[in-house]
Order: structure tokens, then C-alpha cells, then sequence
């Protein structure tokens, strides 16, 4: 019976598609059906009176990846079995879809942010790989069935596969535009101001020529601003600032404390008094009383300062942490002026953990807060810029001015000590998030014994067992964070398996197999994940013991031309389901890239790894004589922590 090469055909695929699973546990198995090759429904032996059977065959293939199913949860935070969502395959492969350096280091709650010395950038500086997932590969197996028994309706066999792969992993982007650099977080330009002053009604006025005191009428009057001129104002990300020192200092830009915040050395949450100050001006419009020349005429006026402004720097609110989100709030759309500095009230106020206000609110710290949280908050700092407030007159906020003073000198003398960038740094650690990565070689060599048992011409069922051996090539260096094993890294898998066959009629038959598969455990290489990090496969390279099992289903329909029983088109449906790997570090502590011992914490690697994929596939076939040629084709249409896979194969058998 011709069931030879369509399962050495499947057992190859296997082998090709269980690789990534045993790294990152994304990829699903290729449709080439595990441990049946062509999926279609068994053909009728070309030796009908032979009771042993021989056939091989061999299978070009490719499949690519751009997006990955996420790992959804409902309303009430329970996972879902599956969704349509998709997300980046940076989510996939580090937890996140943005992240900074500093997300893989230990972060305890309850303290402040980690900072590597030297290099603020690993601080602030957003990192967002995006890349793409290629394989290429050919497939080779072979197949062996022996028919015993009354009537032969017993049979054994036995069946081997092996693939060779080239695999990739291609930056979309070049490397520069991986991260953030200042230009993202900070900006200092300069702000035209008004050149006119509102002066209230009832304001008293001393005429400078000799001529009686005055008062300004109700209604007010418009004059000149004596403090008409070009400022210089800026707007700087607050986590960028956190990972500033201060000049000759380990301490930061910014000080936490339990009471207020300080920039520069300078509390930020004290609300200033009304100071008056004497300013001199000539009217434009309005009225005086007695009535004066409007032009030509001197006076001098008291004006309170800050007008409307309650403290020397509002924090503007990105809710992306990018300046562009704020565009409006910094540049009027219409005249293109700088509009950063202003005499207005805050919106509202910054929350102890740094919450609070809509995209573009102007927000003021508050006095008497407690604003450790947020000082611990690394996300929140990123959506908060601290920009200058104007008093009234034109003139940036003393103290605010003298925060873009300090923060200005340390960018300028501190700028060339610093690392180039955080892609930098990491590249410099052996963490490799630039370079493509692309590997060719033998993968693991796949091998099933089956038993099976025709109960009558158009019904069979067969059981088989099966032991994948780890001869593909191991990732030795979790540095290389894109390298995918051309195998299944090195474990060692066994694997059970059922089938169902019926054929109730001469133009279709169905089909429906089960497989759970255990990998066993074996020490891997993995990158470090310290307890509180939010990112993962970043980090100094570790021995990790690693094992995990998953079960793969099947339910195909095969439809025969109806006078060419070995010509036909078949359709399927696939679902596969892993189960969360387990994780053991072989130490409980490592050095970060530091070189600090900080703690570690399997959860961080184990979690999302409980993969599902729901996949829709095809294929069409014809058999001549001793020669059968087979393509089809499959896509993930739902799962939830796999790659949203596009795959297609074509192939031939030859039958002995």
C-alpha cells in the first residue's frame, strides 16, 4: 500500500519545521504534513502483490514570516486559546515591541530605573527591531512497509527523513534607524516672543515726561513688550534627563524624593509668588485717563509676575514619547512658530507614578507628592517632556531657564565621553541586534516505526512512535539573538502518534491524525533574564536546561478525479498547541552586562511560550506509473505566540 511516501514525505517536513520551536518557540510545523509528507489521502500501490514496498522522495520548500499572533488576553486578563491579532516579530522574539537597553537588566520594585554608567543612552534610547523571518530548504526520505497477515491486512514500516535549511533572519531597516537618538528626545530652539503685553484696566501708570500720573482705563490698554526678543527654549524626554549626571557627579539630572521632584538641583513642584516688577513701555492701543498721546509717549507700569504660569516647567504629554505626537503643542500649525514656552494655566497635574493628563496636556508636578514611584517607572519617564514656562512678560521662567542652562552645559561637555549609542554598547557585550543572521546545514534526522491495520478496503488506522535525533547545527552564543538552530538545538525528541483513514467513496477520502511530541531536557544557551526585566533574549550568555512537549492534529479531505484515482486535490486543516516550556538556570544568580551579580528568573523566559496555531492548507497531486508530483501551500490564520506563517512546497516520489 502506498502510504510510503506520503508519511516519509511528512517526516521530513517535521524535521524542518521543529527547529525554532526548541529556540524561540515560534515556528509551527510545515504543512507537508508532520510524519506524512504529501497530506492527501494514501494511494493505491503500484505493486499490489508485493507485500514489501519501497519509495523516496525529495521536497523543495519555503516559507517566510512578518508577523507574528499575539499572545491576546480578554477583558478579564485570562489568555485566549487563539486570536487573529497579530504584532511585530520583535514582540515575539523579546517580549517587546519597543524597548530600551535597560529593560533586560534586574529591575527590583520599588527602586529607581538601572542606569549603565557611561552610556545614558542604554537608558532611554528606544530600540525597535524590525525584521523578517525566510526558510529555504530541501527535504529527503525515505520509506520502507512490509504487508503480513490474513489477507494482509497487517502492516509495518518504517520511515526516515532529513532536511538541509538556509535560514534568515533580514533586518528591514538599516541599523541606524534601530534606535533613538537625541534628536528624539530632546530639542532646543528658539521662540519668538509676542512683542506686545496686555495691561489690565485699573493698572497705574507714571508718565516718564512731565506729566501727570495716570491710570489705565477699564478695559485695559495693549503695549509694547519690553522683553521683546528671541528665547531660547527646549523640551527634553524626562527619562533622558534620569540618565544624565550631574556635572562631576554619580547623582542624576533628576532627584526623587518623597516630597517633590528636582531637575538641576531645582524643585520643580514649588508654586512662585506673584513677584511685581517695574517695566517700562509705549501704549500701541487703548486709553488713558486724563487722555494722552498714544504715540511718542514713555510710561512706566507694575506688572505681576507669573501671570497665569504656576511653575517654572510644565511636563508636555507624549503618550507615545515621541516629539512628533506632540507636534501641535510645539510648533503652531498654521505660522510655524515656536509655541513651547507660554503663559497658560496646566491642564492637570502629574501623578505620584507619573500618570495623568491627554496626549499634549501641559502638566504640573505637584507639591508635597511623593514621586518615587515614579522614579521606578521607566515607561512613564519616556512620555513626559519638561519644557520651560514663560511669566508673563516674555522672559523663560528664571529657574526654568537655568534647568536648560545646566542640562545644555552637560550635553556639551558630557556628549563625546558617552558610547556611541545602546546598539553600540550591547554589540560591544556580544549582543548582536544590527546584523542579519543567516545559517545553512543539515537538520535533525527524523525516524518513525508505525504498525497499521486495514479493518476493511476504504477504513485503516495505524499507530506509530517516533524519535527525532539532534544532528542539525546548535546555537552555541545567545548573542546572536536572530540565530535560529537548523534543528531542534541539540534535545532529543520522542514522539507518539494515531491515524485514521476512510474512504466512503471512490472520490474523496478523509483523514484525521494526532501526535503529542516530548522534548527532552538539555542545556542550552540562553541570554540572562534578571528578575523585574521586561525584555527578554537579551543578555549575557547562560547555561539553561530547557524541555517542553507539544501536540499537532490533523483533518484533511482528498477529492479524486473520478476516472484518475491517483489525481486529485486535497484541503486540510491543522492545529497545533505547545505547551509552556520549562526553564531551569543552572544558577540562580549571573553578572549583568554591568558586571554586577544580580538575580535571575526563569518565568521571564518561560512565559507566552504555550504557543497555538490554527493553519488552512492545500495541495494538489498526480501520480504516473512510479512518479508522483505533489505541490501545495498552507497560511496561519489564528494562533497566539507563533509566527503567522506563509508556506509552500513542491515535490516528487519515486515508488519501488
Amino acid at each position: 500500500m502506498n502510504k510510503r511516501v506520503l508519511k516519509v514525505a511528512a517526516l521530513v517536513s517535521i524535521v524542518t519545521c521543529g527547529a525554532l520551536r526548541a529556540t524561540t518557540e515560534l515556528r509551527t510545523p510545515l504543512s507537508v504534513v508532520k510524519d506524512f509528507g504529501p497530506f492527501h489521502y494514501r494511494l493505491e500501490p503500484v505493486n499490489p502483490d508485493d507485500c514489501w514496498s519501497w519509495d523516496v522522495f525529495g521536497a523543495l520548500y519555503q516559507r517566510r514570516a512578518d508577523k507574528a499572533f499575539s499572545n491576546a488576553r480578554k477583558a478579564d486578563g485570562s489568555q485566549k486559546f487563539s486570536t487573529r491579532d497579530t504584532v511585530s516579530l520583535a514582540e515575539a522574539f523579546f517580549g517587546q515591541e519597543t524597548f530600551t537597553g535597560i529593560d533586560a537588566f534586574a529591575h527590583i520594585a520599588g527602586e529607581a530605573c538601572p542606569v549603565v554608567v557611561g552610556n545614558p543612552f542604554m537608558s532611554f534610547a528606544k530600540i525597535s527591531p524590525v525584521f523578517h523571518y525566510t526558510e529555504r530548504g530541501f527535504v529527503a526520505g525515505a520509506h520502507v512497509e512490509y504487508d503480513f497477515g490474513d489477507c494482509s491486512n497487517w502492516y509495518v514500516g518504517a520511515r526516515a527523513v532529513l532536511p538541509f535549511k538556509n535560514i534568515r533572519v533580514d533586518r528591514d531597516l538599516s541599523c541606524n534607524k534601530l534606535e533613538e537618538g537625541l534628536e528624539d528626545v530632546m530639542l532646543q530652539v528658539l521662540q519668538r516672543v509676542d512683542p506686545t503685553i496686555e495691561v489690565e484696566g485699573g493698572t497705574n501708570l507714571t508718565n516718564v515726561n512731565p506729566l501727570l500720573n495716570t491710570t489705565v482705563v477699564a478695559g485695559g490698554a495693549e503695549v509694547n513688550n519690553p522683553d521683546a526678543n528671541i528665547r531660547s527654549v527646549y523640551a527634553y524626554r524626562l527619562d533622558f534627563l534620569t540618565a544624565l549626571r550631574m556635572p562631576g557627579t554619580p547623582n542624576s539630572v533628576v532627584k526623587y524624593t518623597p516630597a517633590n521632584i528636582e531637575i538641576a538641583g531645582i524643585d520643580v513642584t514649588v508654586v512662585p509668588g506673584q513677584i511685581p516688577e517695574e517695566k517700562t513701555a509705549f501704549f500701541l492701543t487703548g486709553q488713558v485717563n486724563p487722555p494722552q498721546p498714544l504715540v511718542g509717549d514713555n510710561y512706566s507700569f507694575t506688572i505681576a509676575y507669573p501671570q497665569n504660569a504656576t511653575r517654572h516647567v510644565y511636563a508636555l504629554r507624549s503618550t507615545d514619547g515621541t516629539l512628533a505626537s506632540v507636534q501641535s503643542e510645539i510648533f503652531d500649525n498654521t505660522t510655524g512658530e515656536v509655541r513651547i514656552a507660554q503663559d497658560v494655566e496646566h491642564d492637570a497635574l502629574v501623578a505620584a507614578n507619573g500618570s495623568g493628563g491627554a496626549n499634549g496636556a501641559r502638566l504640573a508636578f505637584e507639591e508635597n507628592v511623593d514621586y518615587l514611584p515614579l522614579a521606578g517607572n521607566c515607561d512613564a519617564q519616556s512620555e513626559l517632556f519638561i519644557i520651560p514656562n514663560s511669566r508673563g512678560t516674555g522672559e523663560v521662567m528664571p529657574d526654568g531657564a537655568a534647568i536648560g542652562a545646566t542640562i545644555d552645559y552637560i550635553i556639551k561637555s558630557s556628549l563625546s565621553s558617552f558610547n556611541t549609542s545602546a546598539l553600540g554598547f550591547l554589540e560591544s557585550k556580544g549582543i548582536d541586534l544590527c546584523h542579519n543572521q543567516r545559517v545553512s546545514g543539515f537538520g535533525d534526522l527524523d525516524t518513525d516505526l508505525y504498525l497499521g491495520y486495514d479493518f476493511t478496503e476504504c477504513f485503516y488506522g495505524e499507530f506509530a512512535v517516533g524519535a527525532r535525533w539532534p544532528t542539525g547545527k546548535k546555537m552555541k552564543d545567545a548573542g546572536l539573538v536572530y540565530y535560529q538552530p537548523t534543528g531542534n538545538n541539540g534535545h532529543f525528541e520522542l514522539k507518539a502518534q494515531g491515524d485514521l483513514g476512510w474512504q466512503p467513496t471512490h472520490w474523496a477520502g478523509l483523514h484525521v491524525n494526532a501526535s503529542y511530541s516530548h522534548v527532552f531536557s538539555r542545556t542550552e544557551k540562553k541570554a540572562a533574564a534578571f528578575k523585574g526585566a521586561t525584555v527578554k533574549n537579551i543578555g549575557p550568555s547562560i547555561d539553561a536546561k530547557v524541555s517542553y512537549g507539544y501536540f499537532v492534529g490533523h483533518f484533511d479531505v482528498t477529492l479524486f478525479h473520478p476516472e484518475n484515482c491517483n489525481l486529485g486535490l486535497a484541503v486540510g486543516y491543522e492545529l497545533y498547541a505547545k505547551r509552556k516550556d520549562k526553564v531551569t538556570f543552572a544558577t540562580a544568580m549571573a553578572k549583568d552586562l554591568n558586571g554586577d551579580l544580580k538575580p535571575l528568573d526563569e518565568t521571564i523566559l518561560e512565559k507566552d511560550t504555550n504557543a497555538v496555531s490554527h493553519k488552512i492548507r492545500g495541495e494538489m497531486f498526480h501520480r504516473w506509473n512510479y512518479c508522483e508530483l505533489f505541490i501545495g501551500a498552507s497560511r496561519a490564520f489564528a494562533g497566539r505566540s507563533v509566527l503567522k506563517e506563509t508556506e509552500a512546497h513542491v515535490g516528487i516520489g519515486i515508488y519501488f
